[in-house]
C-alpha cells in the first residue's frame, strides 16, 4: 500500500509503502527516493540494522539482508542490547 508520495524541492520523488504497524503502534515502511530504495541504503552504509523481525512482510526484504551482508557491522544490535538492560 502506498503510504505517501513526495516531491521535494529537487523535484526528486519520495514513495513511502506502509506495510504494517509495530507492536508500538509505529508504521514499519519502506522508502524509496526516485528509485533508490533508502531502507537497503542505510543498512548499507551502517547507519541502520536489518531488524528481520520487521522485515518479513516487506517486499524488498532481500535487499535489506544483502545490504545487510555487505556491511557486516560490529557491536551488540539495539535488540539485544535491551534485553540486557
Amino acid at each position: 500500500m502506498i503510504y505517501g508520495t513526495f516531491r521535494l524541492p529537487n523535484h526528486a520523488t519520495v514513495r513511502v509503502n506502509r506495510i504494517e504497524k509495530d507492536r508500538s503502534s509505529r508504521t514499519v515502511a519502506e522508502i524509496f527516493l526516485g528509485e533508490t530504495f533508502i531502507n537497503a541504503e542505510i543498512v548499507r552504509t551502517g547507519h541502520a540494522w536489518h531488524y528481520q523481525r520487521y522485515s518479513g512482510n516487506c517486499p524488498n526484504r532481500s535487499a535489506i539482508a544483502e545490504a545487510a551482508e555487505e556491511n557486516q557491522l560490529t557491536g551488540t544490535p539495539p535488540w539485544e542490547f535491551r534485553k540486557g538492560n
